[in-house]
């Protein structure tokens, strides 16, 4: 009989905190949206002692909690039939003192490291975990390394944003990045936080017409990985853990670029058609899963101030759409099912955004799976 323990909560944990984009609000540290934590404890824990070389759904049928029910007791059903086949191991991490050891340890590994990329590595695993507990930080961001300065950019607790609107440091970016929209934008927003609202538009209109919307999100995911690779003998699924998760820290402050948008278009016809064409950008191509929706709520808002009310419904309707959380856990225990994807996935988002390529990986790589493990009858669930 084989034994296959499968322990997967904890890592679904810190891939979806690299697929969000949170609210600059909220407590810094990963954590879960709220709205997916009983779709996390499903595929926690599973020992599943079956004899068969797949599970079936019928085998885990009966380790689901009695207050789930129809759909939700069928989706709990399925995720953790396909856990079990995908036959994951326990977490490295877990075994080895926890996510926030792991990063630390690799951080203090990396520390002495001459290469600039493995200063900003350092950064961001110390901050995995409280605060108050991590080692003090000394970051200095290269002016020739774009990853350096939009962290710098884009790090600052709110009440400390004055001290990160630095004009050296925005000059450096466009002009290291200046076919980047949000390059621009971040520039924008520091313009705009200092009253400059001259160079604010100025710099919100170059963002408009970006030959492409990135905020890094790959670029950190690669960093983290190359790091991990030099420092420790983690494995694939620990890596990209760890990565995903050190995305948190380099994430873009778009409800800033909102509330911005939102003022200033509704003082000036300019402003209005530049945050339009931000919007349509963003929600076009962003890296951020949620780009889209950001996206498509600045076009609405900005396409209203403009008198095109029919326009802003559509909009705000598709403001709406995301997917659900059952396609996010299926993609997340896809995702470290197999090594290869990862960087594949990378590749696609660098071209079509997280939230098209999320949504092709999910049709290219899971019909297969449950058509291996006789499980299309869960499809719809996740799908």
């Amino acid at each position: 009989m084989t034994t296959r323990r499968v322990v997967i909560a904890g890592v679904v944990v810190v891939l979806i905190v690299g697929l969000l984009v949170w609210d600059r609000n909220s407590e810094q540290q990963p954590a879960v949206d709220s709205s997916r934590d009983a779709g996390l404890s499903i595929a926690g824990g599973l020992d599943d002692s079956a004899e068969s070389s797949a599970t079936t759904v019928n085998d885990v049928s009966d380790a689901n909690t009695e207050e789930e029910s129809g759909d939700d007791l069928e989706f709990t059903t399925c995720i953790r039939a396909l856990a079990a086949n995908l036959d994951f191991q326990e977490d490295q991490l877990e075994a080895n003192g926890g996510r926030t050891e792991a990063a630390r340890a690799a951080a203090a590994t990396l520390a002495e490291s001459p290469d600039p990329e493995h200063r900003l590595a350092v950064e961001l695993l110390n901050r995995w975990g409280p605060a108050s507990t991590a080692p003090e930080g000394n970051f200095v961001p290269a002016l020739n390394e774009p990853l350096h300065i939009w962290y710098r950019l884009n790090s600052c607790p709110l009440d400390e944003e004055k001290k990160c609107n630095d004009e050296t440091l925005e000059q450096a970016l466009v002009s290291l990045d200046a076919s980047n929209s949000e390059a621009w934008a971040v520039t924008a927003l520091g313009r705009y936080r200092r009253e400059d609202m001259a160079g604010a538009l100025a710099a919100m209109q170059r963002a408009a017409a970006g030959a492409v919307s990135n905020s890094y999100w790959t670029e950190t995911v690669e960093l983290i990985d190359r790091a991990l690779l030099a420092a420790t003998d983690y494995e694939y699924r620990s890596r990209t853990t760890l990565a995903l998760g050190s995305t948190f820290w380099m994430q873009q402050d778009l409800n800033g670029i909102i509330l911005m948008c939102d003022e200033r278009s509704a003082a000036t016809d300019e402003w209005a058609r530049a945050c339009e064409a931000y919007g349509e950008l963003i929600a076009r191509q962003h890296d951020a899963l949620e780009g889209r929706r950001f996206g498509a709520g600045i076009q609405a808002r900005a396409a209203r101030e403009l008198g095109y009310d029919e326009y802003a419904d559509q909009l705000e309707a598709s403001e709406q759409e995301r997917l659900s959380n059952q396609s996010l856990l299926a993609f997340d225990i896809v995702l470290m099912s197999d090594p290869t994807l990862l960087h594949r996935h990378l590749d696609n988002v660098r071209t079509n955004g997280q939230r098209s390529a999320t949504e092709d990986l999910l049709a290219r790589e899971l019909p297969p799976l449950l058509d291996q493990f006789g499980m299309n009858d869960c499809a719809e669930h996740f799908l």
